[in-house]
């Protein structure tokens, strides 16, 4: 379809990643163009990296660098001004040694500088002839919205704002409520329910059908509405779609800004939602109905996007890329193979996988396909945690897959240890400790590293219900914007609506060992060396922490011989393991204490609900 004129113009806002087109824009404006729309989209993020770059030397978060914006939401309130300028000091502290008013005459020419970029997006977003604005609220990219949104309705008030990407209905609407340049909000997955939104504020559509559109929050005078989820028809069909994202405009931008030090990553969906979606913690496919794009489909759009943007780094934005089916995911694997026989320059830098009953062929196959790094999704090396956040895979599963992957060469990323979950004991923490050993050949390699983080809670987090059941909101106070946000969005809403929080107690004693534990083991280097016997099936079992001997095991057990050799490229169960090793000739007690030998020296790592069992080290 022709496209005539702008109807709406996206805009990126910081703290996008300069190197990283938008996911949900690039998706969005083919599929809306399709329909007739007119799209352009703006990355004022890149706009503003002149003047960002001065906060990210100094800052580890994006709260830091979005010091400027929230500074510009609470102007008016000095109370949260004192917060942001002990901020601005423990930043730039040397400003404030001799003169201080020079020091504040810096923060407010940043500030001034950022607003001269916002007008001049403002004036971008006119000379389009656009009459509709669109913000996403993802990744905090809702508190400079906010900022563009008062700026434009300052200048322009009939133009149309429609902020979207929100978790759930919830969220979208207690934004509405507090934001009144905001004019709807959009929740969940936004192609049907934005089209049908645009065409009803072009006139296309009569305003009163707005109600009967999915996902949408509206004003009624002075009341704030929602519409209902929408049914599957309000879901984008992924058999039939076969729109290639729209990356031209971040092209055309980052020319113009030096991203030397960065790689351009380009993201590429597989599918939406969750095939599993039961994470007690996770809220990351509410809004979205699971699916997945058939292999030949991916591989399409992959080879359309490098023969256009000549780019050859890629990551898939979903939660889980293999998607519940081990055999689609291996054609989508000889497809990336192929592939990379014409563009051998081709890669995934990073992909989330769920390692359940994932095998060694196939995790092999990843690093023969491109994949450089992936997210496994670890969140605890405790069987008991696993269990009470209702993870689809095991420990031992994420121990197989993590073991095999570094071994091949695949960077593990994001491997997140969760703490202070609310059912959490301190035998659950003692087990996450005993469990490190099992890592120890791992930990010491720069592949593999773990990361302690504090349970955030919100109202799209499941943990959230049982914590109002229990009268232990008082506990979860803790928030990084908390007191530097207005206070509107803490009080004149559910204070978990759009931000989250961690529980307001010190961190444990037994978590500050873990890390102590992990920093040890990090530090320590274990390796070790086999030497086999294949005549007399016996191994040789030489460990070091650096070049210190810390055991020596001979194992002339043939019954352990034939279960280290079984357990090296799969998982067993115990009851698999005894089938194929004992038969008649052993009997299961003797089976048992073999195993019990084998698991006292910490060279297997066995689930115990599902007594499923694994090789900590490789014998081929």
């Amino acid at each position: 379809m022709k496209i005539k004129s702008t109807d709406i113009v996206f805009v990126s806002l910081p703290p996008a990643l300069n190197s990283i087109a938008s996911p949900a824009f690039s998706v969005l404006k083919p599929y809306l163009e399709a329909e007739g729309i007119g799209v352009s989209i703006i990355y004022a993020n890149h706009l503003l990296e002149q003047h960002i770059s001065y906060f990210k030397e100094a800052s580890t978060t994006n709260t830091e660098a979005l010091l400027p914006f929230l500074s510009q939401l609470s102007k008016d309130d000095p109370v949260r001004w004192k917060y942001i300028e002990t901020y601005y000091k423990s930043l730039f502290p040397d400003l404030f040694l001799t003169d201080r008013s020079l020091a504040y005459e810096l923060i407010a020419d940043v500030e001034s500088e950022y607003i001269q970029v916002m007008d001049g997006v403002i004036d971008s977003i006119i000379e389009s002839g656009a009459k509709i604005v669109g913000l996403t609220s993802k990744f905090g990219q809702w508190i400079p919205g906010v900022v563009l949104a008062n700026r434009i309705k300052e200048k322009h008030p009939d133009l149309t704002i429609i902020s979207g990407g929100w978790t759930n209905s919830s969220a979208a609407l207690d934004f509405l409520k507090l934001n009144s340049d905001i004019d709807y909000s959009v929740w969940g997955e936004g192609e049907i329910p934005l089209v049908e939104l645009i065409q009803a504020i072009k006139g296309d559509k009569e305003m009163a059908c707005v109600q009967a559109i999915s996902r949408v929050v509206y004003r009624n005078g002075e009341e704030v509405i929602k519409t209902t989820p929408g049914g599957p028809g309000s879901y984008v069909n992924f058999e039939t779609l076969r729109l290639v994202p729209d990356y031209s405009d971040f092209f055309n931008s980052i020319t113009n800004i030096d991203n030397s030090s960065e790689e351009i990553l380009l993201p590429v969906e597989r599918g939406r939602g969750c095939n599993w979606n039961r994470c007690k913690f996770c809220f990351l496919s509410q809004g979205y109905k699971f699916r997945t794009k058939k292999p030949e489909l991916v591989l399409f759009e992959l080879e359309t996007l490098i023969e256009k943007y000549g780019s050859m780094n890629f990551f898939f934005t979903d939660n889980d890329v293999i998607g519940g089916n081990l055999k689609e995911f291996n054609e989508l694997l000889d497809g990336l193979i192929q592939l990379r026989t014409k563009y051998p320059d081709l890669k995934i830098i990073m992909a989330e996988v769920i390692s359940f009953a994932v095998d060694q062929a196939t995790i092999k196959k990843m690093v023969q396909a491109g994949f450089k790094s992936v997210q496994v999704g670890l969140e605890s090396i405790a069987e008991s945690i696993l269990l009470d956040i209702n993870k689809k895979q095991s420990i031992v599963e994420n121990f197989f897959f993590i073991k095999n992957a570094v071994s091949y060469g695949m960077k593990i990323k994001g491997a997140n240890i969760i703490i202070e979950t609310p059912n959490e004991t301190d035998d659950m923490i003692m087990e996450s400790i005993d469990n490190l050993h099992k890592y120890r050949f791992l930990l010491n390699s720069d592949d593999f590293t773990l990361s302690i983080i504090p349970l955030g809670v919100a109202n799209f987090s499941r943990y959230l219900s049982q914590i109002k059941k229990r009268e232990e909101e008082h506990f979860w106070t803790i928030t990084e914007l908390g007191q530097i946000i207005p206070e509107k969005y803490q009080t004149k809403i559910d204070r978990f609506s759009l931000l989250d929080y961690v529980v307001n107690t010190a961190e444990k004693p037994l978590w500050n060992l873990f890390h102590r534990q992990v920093e040890f083991y990090s530090r320590k280097q274990f390796s070790y060396k086999v030497e086999k016997d294949a005549a007399k099936k016996s191994i040789s079992y030489t460990e070091y922490c650096k070049e210190d001997v810390v055991k020596e095991l001979e194992i002339d057990n043939t019954l352990q011989w034939d279960m280290l050799h079984l357990l090296d490229d799969q998982i067993l169960t115990k009851k698999e393991l005894y089938e194929l090793v004992a038969g008649n000739r052993v009997s299961y007690d003797a089976f048992d204490n073999a195993i019990d030998e084998l698991l006292n020296e910490d060279l297997i790592f066995m689930d115990k609900k599902h007594e499923a069992i694994v090789s900590i080290i490789e014998l081929n």
